[in-house]
């Protein structure tokens, strides 16, 4: 309505972006070599954003934020990239300095979804970016916490990033005088180890009758409404949008308190919600008994998380977006469009 239009460009893992290659590979039944094709990345990257000559081209994620960097060289169209989970884990590594200095260099600016992250990198670049919130679809916002049934629920891929190994431990500690089952959502990593072990351990303890996997679940919100509380085990996050869910309906919620400091942007613990050190089993079990065995402090957490909705509305986070892309543009134009 504001005369805005957006070109999305979406890469799949493994996309060359060149038809040449496309064609050569075709030919010789050869594949070209990684460098190669990288480099077709970002040629044809740079092609692709010379040809539809925006005014700021937004990156999401560590491959397309450094590819955006070194495709735009020498372009005057200012980028943005943002960083989507914990730098200290993705922008790290070999020769990770060099990228990240020189991407810090060529973007106008970034936008992080914690401070700890925007911290990672650089005071200058820090200084010319912005920590924006994840929104939180509507339909949270009109589906309430309601309670009363004896399931822990967790929901998020099963991997080893989110540690739901450390749940079900602290869930064996509790499960003998506790009366709840545990209910594990998300599919399993692509290799299936995480799951494989996951399900081990339960056969281990013998908890087959009280924790379940259920698989996936396109509708979180009527998982979540009556559970008696929500579990993230994560040892790193960005911001994690089953958290942010869980605690705008007002269910009870218990979370590491893990890098990049995602949970600790909406948790004020004891307040809103329960805090917890990474990988600590027993401090899981006592915040878990405590949630489920009082509840009054339960009923005040989900009150007080209620008050998150505001801030987490989407109408108010794309607004955010869109006055620090404002921002960026008003500092960086006017630019000649003939030199992109």
């Amino acid at each position: 309505s504001d005369g805005t239009a957006v070109c999305r460009h979406e890469v799949k893992s493994g996309e060359s972006f060149s038809e040449d290659h496309r064609r050569e590979a075709m030919e010789t039944g050869k594949k070209p070599g990684r460098l190669s094709a990288a480099y077709a990345r970002l040629k044809n990257l740079r092609r692709i954003i010379k040809a539809e000559k925006p005014d700021l081209v937004l990156s999401f994620m560590k491959k397309a934020n450094y590819r955006a960097a070194f495709a735009m060289s020498f372009l005057s169209v200012p980028l943005v990239i943002s960083v989507r989970n914990d730098p200290a884990v993705d922008y790290t590594g070999r020769a990770a300095g060099l990228l990240n200095a020189f991407m810090e260099k060529k973007a106008a600016g970034g936008v992080f979804q914690t401070h700890p992250a925007m911290d990672f990198f650089g005071r200058g670049f820090a200084a010319r970016s912005s920590v924006i919130l994840n929104p939180v679809e509507e339909r949270f916002f009109h589906a309430s916490w309601e309670g009363g049934e004896e399931r822990i629920v967790s929901i998020g891929r099963l991997t080893a990033q989110k540690n739901q190994m450390l749940l079900l431990k602290a869930f064996a500690r509790i499960a003998g005088h506790l009366p709840h089952r545990l209910e594990l959502y998300g599919a399993p990593d692509p290799q299936g180890e995480t799951a494989s072990a996951l399900k081990r351990y339960v056969q281990e303890k013998g908890l087959q009758n009280r924790v379940f996997f259920m698989g996936t679940t396109a509708h979180p919100e009527e998982v979540l409404s009556h559970a008696a509380c929500f579990v993230l085990s994560s040892d790193y996050e960005g911001l994690p949008n089953a958290l942010l869910e869980a605690l705008c309906m007002g269910v009870p919620c218990i979370s590491t308190n893990c890098p990049c400091g995602g949970p600790a942007e909406v948790i004020e613990n004891n307040e809103n919600g329960l805090l917890i050190p990474v990988g600590d089993e027993e401090a899981l079990s006592k915040a878990m008994e405590r949630v489920l065995n009082d509840q009054a402090f339960a009923r005040r957490l989900s009150e007080n998380a209620l008050l998150l909705r505001d801030r987490l509305h989407t109408e108010r986070i794309c607004g955010e977006w869109e006055k620090y892309l404002e921002t960026v543009l008003t500092k960086r134009m006017p630019y000649n469009r003939a030199d992109i």
